[in-house]
């Protein structure tokens, strides 16, 4: 239980940095001979949203635990609409999700 935890932590703080970590580097470097502080501020923003979004996901699963659910089934992450499946394959060839999230599942 602990380790599940602490895993989700850590891999909660490694991608925040990263993002972090991209802001302060475009700051360095578009900022002219000086930090650019927007560049820093919108790394540190992508950051918080990268965290929100993870932790509404696990609390999702969280929620329907305490309710008595089942999990969430995979084929429920299916796109029904033409159109949201055909942005999901544009972006997963686009692989820009990489970037901050590692190819994990859920325990």
């Amino acid at each position: 239980m602990s380790g599940v935890y602490l895993d989700r932590v850590g891999a909660y703080l490694c991608d925040a940095a990263v993002l972090v970590g991209f802001g302060l580097r475009a700051a360095d470097l578009w900022g002219s001979g000086r930090i650019d502080w927007l560049w820093a501020f919108l790394g540190t923003l992508a950051a918080l949203g990268a965290i929100l979004i993870k932790a509404e996901t696990d609390l999702v699963a969280v929620a329907r635990h305490q309710q008595g659910m089942a999990p969430v089934q995979e084929s429920a992450a299916e796109p029904r609409a033409a159109g949201m499946a055909l942005a999901r394959k544009a972006a997963a060839a686009l692989k820009f999700h990489r970037l901050i999230s590692a190819s994990r599942r859920p325990c």
